[in-house]
């Protein structure tokens, strides 16, 4: 079997020499990183924190490199078979603390496969090879360097340097790399100084392998085929966190045509972009569009772009034609941010012309001298619109959508006649709007005295005067406070026109609006005094009100609210034997004989009957209630009263053709009854007093009653039952 020689470099292990004898000369401990790296004196020169970060990320070396004391020796390589498979062969069987290996040009297909009997191997270089799976490393705890260009690798997963705490450089350009998994470089140790990707076959880098938190000198992802940069892990810039101490990204050769998207890369505000301000991202390949995603990241670069210049500026434009191959840095320069602008073409009615210029914060809409007789629709509905319709033969100002999100409109040199009062409101935002050479507009809504008038440009208007338009002379003098330079004549009849600005009340003989606000104010004032002493009357009054409404109403009443049977039913103290005894022998017998059904509760209810029940049916089935007001009627001790009265006003309020008729019997003023309702009927006067002058009690009891219900309904001359109790009626003292 054919025998090839690896040459190995056998160097002694660092840690076996004390701190004090490290001979590095002409270097110095690097303190920003974990790892045991020495930078040259030449660094600690620099003026600059982040200069001397950056010439230490890309020239700091490990001790085994700046200590001349460290001596070397061969170990050999055998391959094991025809496929390049291999193992490391130590035939001198020497101690090795610190390996440094080198085999380059030759077959390998894979790694030896004793690789991991060499755990103190610092630097592996099997450049030109055939090596095509990159695994079985992580053992290499020491590793510093590894260095795999032009072999055959395919994919790199992101555990591959996850436990090299010691890996600096790595060198894996001139593979065929399609793979390379997200965090990969992030995640490597204490990180990674150098990692050359270049001219693979990647199509795209995610955002953690690019931003990194640990310092770096350069990642190489050149000549690849890379289209986007991704944020798969939607990662997020830290505000508390220094990015990269100056590294440079390289980017050239590769296939992109769009621009970043910063926010969905992790920077939500732009102004972070701050944070990166020591990286250097080498894109001078990409064919980026100079158009309107470019211009925020070029108008916060601007005032570096003006006073600093590096040969990775040298971006030229893709598109658009007109624009096409200039320096974007000299676009920048020379104050052209207003050029990079993306055309809408979607809601853009033809033939207008519809674009984004972030440079000026507005959404362009040019419509101008295009022959439109009305307001174009549909537009993009996006915010600060900047509209120009002039030159048109627009004739009306119409409601479409997009008014409200106008910040500019120019209606120069159309037709229009009219100023709506819906354009007045929805075009509040707008900060200037022209209508130049309409001189058809002879008036103005009165809603636009809310406006600056100075967001107005008329041109020579000729408006029809007369009293009513006083207040546009006050709203340019008040609100344009004089600044708004608008020249408006005014039309009055038998005379010549003159400037608003010279007109008065006198002119028109008009009354001041000092006199018409003082009417107002007096006929204002005065209405709200009748309307608070009415409000005041009727809470106090509230029922009387109601009982004279009721009133008049029952005079319209037609139809009953169900099943009448009794014309009346009294009510009365049954405790005042005097009026039970009158009631009971002159008044009921009177009017049944007029022919009146009434129900009398003492007289008509059947012993071992529930009294509340009877008593509600029997008032349900009554036209009329005639209650007796005596003293103690309201008692709240009357049990009966009390519930025959809470039923009866319930009836009353709930149908408009029952009737409650008060018998004044003890003469009750109404300033001494307790009862509201009684009181009311007694303050109208809607109450027959037991005693009067013409001695016609029976005579106005019937009046109100009105006509008895039809005997012929119900075949029945009275509500007295068939029993009789004579003991009930044995404890009554008829009076004579």
């Amino acid at each position: 079997m054919a025998w090839f020689r690896l040459n190995l470099i056998l160097l002694s292990l660092l840690t076996n020499i004390p701190k004090g004898r490290l001979e590095c000369s002409n270097f110095y401990r690097w303190e920003k990183t974990n790892k045991l790296l020495f930078c040259p004196d030449r660094c600690s020169k620099l003026t600059f924190a982040i200069d001397q970060d950056r010439c230490c990320s890309c020239d700091a070396v490990p001790e085994w490199s700046c200590d001349s004391n460290f001596t070397s020796r061969r170990l050999y390589v055998e391959y094991t078979d025809i496929k390049g498979r291999s193992i490391v062969v130590d035939q001198e069987n020497g101690a090795h603390d610190v390996i440094k290996m080198s085999h380059v040009n030759g077959y390998m297909s894979d790694f030896p496969v004793n690789l991991c009997d060499l755990p103190n191997t610092v630097e592996i270089d099997f450049s030109y090879n055939y090596i095509r799976k990159l695994c079985g490393i992580s053992c290499l705890v020491n590793l510093d360097t590894i260095i795999l260009k032009h072999n055959q690798i395919t994919v790199v997963r992101q555990n591959t340097f996850l436990k090299l705490r010691h890996i600096r450089k790595v060198d894996l350009s001139y593979n065929r790399i399609a793979l390379f998994e997200l965090g990969t470089i992030s995640s490597a140790g204490s990180g990674i100084n150098h990692f050359d990707l270049s001219n693979n076959y990647l199509t795209s880098i995610d955002a953690i392998d690019i931003v990194l938190e640990t310092p770096f000198c350069k990642t190489d992802l050149s000549d690849n085929h890379i289209t986007e940069i991704t944020n798969e892990n939607e990662w997020v810039v830290k505000t508390n966190i220094t990015y990269g101490s100056g590294g440079r990204v390289d980017f050239r050769g590769n296939q992109f045509t769009k621009f970043m998207d910063f926010e969905y890369l992790g920077f939500k505000d732009l102004t972070l972009l701050g944070k990166l301000m020591g990286f250097t991202f080498d894109i001078r390949d990409a064919k980026f569009p100079c158009d309107c995603k470019l211009q925020p990241f070029l108008a916060l670069s601007e005032d570096v772009l003006a006073h600093v210049y590096r040969d990775f500026f040298k971006l030229r434009c893709a598109s658009p034609e007109h624009m096409k191959g200039d320096l974007i840095v000299d676009l920048v320069r020379n104050k052209s941010l207003d050029m990079f602008v993306c055309e809408i073409k979607r809601n853009c009615s033809k033939p207008c012309r519809c674009y984004e210029q972030p440079s000026q914060n507005r959404t362009v809409v040019n419509c101008s001298n295009q022959g439109l007789n009305k307001m174009p629709r549909p537009l993009p509905m996006h915010h600060n619109l900047d509209i120009d319709l002039s030159g048109n033969n627009i004739h009306k100002i119409e409601n479409v959508k997009y008014l409200s999100n106008i910040s500019k409109i120019d209606l120069s040199d159309n037709n229009i006649s009219t100023i709506p009062q819906f354009f007045v409101n929805k075009s509040r935002n707008a900060v200037n709007i022209s209508l130049f050479g309409n001189n058809k507009i002879r008036k103005f809504p009165r809603n636009i005295q809310s406006r600056d008038p100075c967001a107005f440009q008329f041109g020579a208007l000729t408006l029809d005067c007369s009293c009513n338009t006083i207040w546009v002379k006050e709203w340019l003098q008040v609100k344009g406070d004089g600044k708004c330079n608008i020249s408006i004549m005014c039309a009055i009849d038998g005379m010549q026109n003159v400037s608003i600005f010279n007109i008065s009340e006198e002119t028109f003989g008009c009354i001041s609006d000092i006199q018409t606000m003082k009417i107002v104010v007096v006929s204002m004032t005065v209405a709200s005094i009748i309307i608070g002493v009415i409000a005041i009357i009727s809470n106090m009054y509230q029922i009387e009100i109601y009982l004279m409404w009721r009133k008049f109403r029952q005079a319209d009443q037609n139809g009953s609210s169900g099943e009448i049977r009794f014309d009346a039913i009294i009510s009365l103290d049954e405790g005042d034997l005097e009026l039970l005894s009158w009631v009971a022998q002159r008044f009921v017998p009177s009017l049944e004989r007029r022919g009146y059904r009434l129900f009398f509760p003492f007289r008509d209810l059947d012993l071992g009957s529930i009294r509340e029940e009877s008593t509600r049916e029997s008032l349900m089935q009554s036209r009329n209630v005639i209650i007796f007001l005596s003293h103690d009627y309201f008692n709240l001790e009357q049990r009966w009263t009390n519930v025959e009265w809470r039923i009866a006003w319930n009836l009353y309020t709930r149908f408009m053709d029952r009737k409650i008729i008060f018998v004044n019997y003890d003469h009750i003023r109404a300033s001494i009854i307790t009862n509201s309702v009684a009181k009311a009927f007694i303050r109208l006067r809607f109450c027959i007093e037991f005693t009067n002058r013409k001695h016609e009690l029976m005579s106005e009891v019937r009046s109100h009653l009105g006509s008895p219900i039809e005997r012929r309904k119900y075949r029945l001359t009275s509500a007295r039952p068939l029993f009789r109790p004579n003991k009930i009626w044995s404890n009554v003292q008829l009076s004579q």
